[in-house]
């Protein structure tokens, strides 16, 4: 446990330390929130949409340092937030429309299960021979691609204040650490515990320092909700 313990306080550090770097890196790019730019937008000053830019330093330095301890799988998770990373980035510039933000989720999802991570569970049938082996496969991604696009949505639409999905992260991923843990899935207790750290972090910023904002839909919003939803598959 005490592993754990270590990797919940170098993700939170990290995510302090790195605040005041993202927020430069959010400026430097011109990714700002305009308080009345959309009628949702009721702030009172410019703020840094910089919460996806220190989740991705944050975890790029966890992978670095945890590199011998996270699986293909956990690097599968990674490969897909850079491109959510990416389309968020596009978005501040482009405001882009609901069509190429769904994209963004296809394509991350996609790479996701192209990398293996996807439920088997249709497989059950297969063997049993309820159905063939290439039709529990096709309802396997079916059902993770569906699972992927509809959870990150969902949590999304949660997201009515500052810190919200924060805190939601934080307090799954607590849960998430206890079961893995009691389950001997030492890889997902690791990457548990560096969500908890992280949204720990975001929460500090975002809620409590309010520096900037973590709530802009492609930032750290869909970063959290694929973090957490890869453990359920």
């Amino acid at each position: 446990m005490s592993i754990f313990i270590t990797t919940i306080l170098i993700s939170f550090a990290l995510s302090i330390l790195i605040g005041y770097p993202a927020v430069h890196i959010a400026k430097s790019w011109n990714l700002i929130d305009i308080p009345g730019s959309a009628s949702h937008k009721v702030h009172s000053r410019p703020t840094p949409l910089a919460g996806g830019i220190l989740i991705a330093i944050v975890l790029l330095l966890i992978a670095i340092i945890f590199k011998k301890s996270f699986n293909q799988n956990i690097l599968a998770v990674l490969s897909a937030s850079l491109i959510i990373l990416f389309f968020g980035i596009l978005d501040d510039h482009k405001n882009l429309s609901a069509g190429p933000k769904l994209l963004g989720q296809t394509l991350a999802s996609l790479t996701l299960i192209l990398l293996g991570v996807q439920v088997h569970f249709m497989d059950i049938f297969a063997e049993a021979g309820y159905i063939p082996l290439h039709f529990a496969n096709l309802l396997n991604f079916f059902i993770t691609f569906v699972w992927l696009i509809g959870i990150t949505n969902a949590v999304n639409l949660i997201d009515s204040m500052d810190g919200i999905v924060a805190g939601f992260g934080f307090i799954t991923s607590v849960f998430f650490l206890g079961a893995t843990n009691l389950s001997g899935q030492f890889t997902l207790s690791l990457w548990s515990a560096t969500l908890i750290g992280l949204c720990a972090g975001l929460y500090y910023w975002n809620s409590i320092a309010t520096k900037f904002f973590s709530r802009r839909f492609w930032k750290s919003n869909n970063w959290i909700s694929f973090s957490i939803i890869q453990h359920l598959i």
